[in-house]
């Protein structure tokens, strides 16, 4: 059979002015030890010459559709829809797939037929690729639901691999949620009938970066939980408690107040010292703190990063 003309996996990757990340994130799937594969990228309106380096990489395996900027969840459908494969993998422009990433969830599949998503571990880099972290994501349908319930991701989005009837099944990604689209699609995908799980080892390497930090993106992330709250009670009554919601509820208020306190270039490097105690990060982030509306600097004590860290919960595990 021609790989080209019919792929078993169509990776969806959407990007938006990522031209500093895009090469090795597109390289690291022609890497794949899986083959069979065609990789859907679309240029969300980039205007930083993203596309033009897109056109570089010869392989006919890729194609790469233009458009104007429609964001994520949208860019994601029309990514679908393209698809040839019987199942969908997802990669960020500026993440990193494992050369075995495809094979390890394809044998997944494979060793159980009625496996709808399989997800894996991430590590968690920083802007130069330097690994910082790891965390551990949903092994059972059963932990998925658990982890739905305290309002918390049960895989890395970047990392999903989904069986595509299950995904059509639900007609993809709602277009209401421009954020968290990945959550919501999870919360529906675990009513189908079907298994859930991640490989047990890290595949993913998830990249952090100071500018994708923004307030209004946690204000509406915060808008949508309390939608997520709602659809959860009415799907799994007994999972979703008051107390889960609250706890979830002040972490984001917490969250908040570091946006309003911190400069981003500072709360990132506050969150990568938080992460791996780094003297380098803690003078980074001493530098460019601040807080609103006053011109000088302020410096935080080292003992404060411990607080970063449990603000973040970026080292939360499964048990």
């Amino acid at each position: 059979m021609n790989h080209f003309n019919q792929p078993l996996i169509s990776v969806l990757l959407c990007v938006y002015n990522d031209k500093q990340y895009v090469q090795k994130s597109v390289m690291s799937i022609i890497s794949q030890t899986y083959e069979n594969w065609e990789l859907i990228i679309i240029d969300d309106g980039s205007q930083d010459g993203t596309y033009d380096l897109l056109k570089q990489i010869k392989d006919p395996r890729i194609k790469i559709y233009r458009q104007t900027n429609q964001g994520l969840t949208i860019s994601l459908n029309i990514a679908a829809r393209y698809a040839k494969g019987e199942f969908l993998a997802r990669q960020d422009a500026d993440d990193i797939s494992m050369p075995n990433r495809f094979t390890r969830q394809m044998n997944l599949f494979k060793a159980n037929p009625d496996m709808i998503v399989v997800g894996s571990d991430s590590e968690f880099i920083d802007e130069d690729g330097i690994v910082i972290s790891d965390r551990q994501y949903a092994r059972t349908k059963k932990q998925v639901i658990s982890s739905l319930a305290r309002l918390s991701a049960p895989f890395s989005h970047g990392s999903l691999m989904i069986k595509k009837t299950a995904f059509d099944q639900i007609n993809g990604y709602d277009e209401a949620y421009p954020v968290s689209q990945d959550f919501d699609l999870i919360l529906r995908m675990s009513q189908l009938d079907g298994e859930m799980a991640s490989v047990p080892d890290v595949l993913y390497q998830w990249r952090i970066r100071s500018e994708s930090i923004s307030v209004q993106k946690w204000q509406l992330q915060l808008k949508q939980t309390l939608k997520f709250r709602k659809k959860i009670k009415q799907m799994y009554p007994n999972s979703m408690t008051f107390i889960l919601f609250i706890k979830h509820l002040i972490t984001k208020i917490w969250t908040g107040l570091s946006f309003y306190l911190f400069s981003p270039k500072s709360f990132y490097y506050y969150r990568l010292a938080a992460l791996n105690y780094n003297q380098q990060n803690i003078q980074k982030a001493q530098k460019y703190f601040r807080v609103a509306n006053l011109s000088g600097r302020l410096y935080l004590p080292d003992s404060f990063l411990p607080v970063i860290s449990k603000i973040l919960k970026l080292k939360r595990r499964h048990t």
